[in-house]
């Protein structure tokens, strides 16, 4: 199930539908109602109360222009929106990471989201010995937020 938008760019700078934060509202027109009653709401389905829902996500990817918030987090992070240059997940940013995880993954409907995993390798390669580290400090991050 792809609950994403067109998400993440191709090396040609076209949105690929892999990656990024918002639902894909072709297949959910409304992402919260599709959360709140299907996964949250123990009346219209009891069995399914208690299931969870869980998304992965890829914060190296960053926030390109393919996503909604893209010219919001462009201008805060001092990018021109025009250059539609993908803002960096820097998670040692305090202020950026706030900001993310408040506007974006704290507002409807990713705020009825119960858990995140994280794939992170940032500008390392999955090879690079590096990457555990990035990825536990990722998914501690997501995973108090």
């Amino acid at each position: 199930m792809d609950l994403r938008d067109l998400g993440s760019l191709s090396a040609a700078g076209e949105c690929t539908g892999w990656g990024g934060f918002d639902f894909n509202t072709s297949a959910y027109p409304d992402p919260q109602s599709f959360l709140d009653g299907y996964f949250h709401d123990p009346s219209s389905n009891p069995v399914k109360a208690n299931v969870r829902v869980l998304l992965n996500t890829h914060p190296s990817r960053g926030i390109d222009h393919c996503q909604l918030k893209y010219k919001d987090f462009a201008t805060f992070a001092g990018i021109d929106p025009a250059s539609n240059e993908t803002v960096t997940m820097d998670n040692g940013n305090l202020t950026l990471m706030t900001k993310f995880f408040t506007e974006y993954l704290g507002s409807e409907p990713l705020s009825s989201v119960d858990a995140w995993w994280t794939d992170y390798y940032g500008s390392m390669g999955p090879e690079d010995p590096r990457v555990g580290s990035q990825l536990l400090w990722s998914n501690y991050m997501y995973g108090t937020s």
